[in-house]
């Protein structure tokens, strides 16, 4: 099993990080608490994914964010 957007989301969240999603045409992007859609001239024929983290200055243990 994956571990799903929303578990994403929030590792992403705790490592500073920023996502992008892109698909069809449609874009989401995930920075702190915000979350902010747009929308494409042009259809993408797929999904990318772009995700950004700081490098944490301490260990992170990830199981306490997954679901």
């Amino acid at each position: 099993r994956g571990f799903g957007l929303i578990t994403t989301r929030k590792i992403v969240r705790a490592l500073n990080g920023k996502m992008q999603i892109i698909s069809g045409r449609g874009v989401l992007e995930v920075k702190d608490s915000k979350m902010e859609t747009m929308n494409l001239e042009e259809e993408l024929g797929g999904t990318l994914i772009h995700i950004e983290l700081e490098t944490p200055n301490k260990d992170l243990n990830i199981y306490s964010y997954l679901e």
